[in-house]
This record gives structure tokens, sequence and C-alpha cells, in this order.
């Protein structure tokens, strides 16, 4: 991105005066853009090295979870949903995740951005018509809560500790 604004300074400059002249704010600002651009460090991080934090939701997965009687946390959510992006940023931080690994809770999450028929069934059994949609299901063969449609880290964090 920065060496595409170099070249766009560069060029928007030299359109502007009309000649290439040695020195000018443009011309400054686009050797500061390249200077940058190869001087940040490049990061990479192979998707190996990262455990994921989640698993793809699948009615066979949480029915082979349920006999184990292993808790399971459920995320509906889509792409579009403001409400879903949302909770994410504010529920589901580093904290959730570790409560979910403490208390071994296994994450599931459906994305219903393209109206994944397995997903409206889901939320169908719920009464709902579309996400957001937020189950945590006890170890043991209890049935789920059904969490608020906004959520606050503390109301996540107490469902998955009881």
């Amino acid at each position: 991105i920065l060496i595409s604004m170099a070249l766009w300074l560069r060029r928007l400059n030299n359109a502007a005066i009309g000649t290439k002249s040695p020195f000018t704010l443009a011309n400054g600002l686009s050797i500061a853009c390249l200077v940058a651009a190869l001087s940040a460090p490049v990061i990479s991080i192979s998707e190996d090295s990262k455990p994921p934090l989640w698993e793809v939701y699948s009615a066979d997965r949480l029915s082979d979870l349920r006999r184990s009687n292993k808790a399971v946390f459920i995320n509906l959510t889509a792409d579009w949903c403001i409400t879903c992006l949302a909770n994410e940023r504010v529920a589901f931080t580093e904290n959730f995740y570790k409560t979910l690994k403490d208390n071994e809770v296994t994450y599931l999450k459906g994305d219903w951005t393209n109206n994944d028929p397995e997903i409206t069934k889901l939320l169908n059994q719920f009464q709902r018509s579309g996400v957001p949609l937020y189950l945590m299901y006890p170890s043991g063969r209890g049935q789920p809560e059904v969490l608020p449609q906004i959520l606050r880290e503390s109301i996540v964090l107490k469902a998955i500790s009881t």
C-alpha cells in the first residue's frame, strides 16, 4: 500500500507541475512512504503455528460432542450482522477463549452469511429467524442456555463457567 501510495504521489506531483522536479513535498512524501514500506518488518504467521480458536459448526459435530457429554458453546453469526460483529469485539476476548479452555468447552461457530440450511435448521429449533444466536450446552445431557442477542463479556463468562 505504501509503495502504491508513493508511486501515486510521485505521478500526482509530476502531473501538477508538468516537469520532473528533484524535490518537492510530494516527492518527499513518496520517498517517506517507500522508506517506511521497505523498513517495515515482514510478519508471517503460519496457519499451522496457531491453533484454531473454534471449530466450524455442523449438526453432526454437535451430536458427537453431546453424545460424549462435552460442554459446547455455539455462536451462529454472519459477516453482514452488525450485532454479531459488535458482540465479537465486546464479549469474545482473550479472557473468553481462556475460560473456554479452562472449562473444557468446545467452541462451534456457524457462519450464516450465505444462509446455510444446517444453521437455519438450528435457528428454527430455537424460534429464531436470524442471527445472532448464542447457545451454551452444559456438559452432560442438559438443555442449552440461550444467551441474549446483545452480549457482554461477563454474560458469556458466567454461562461458560456454570
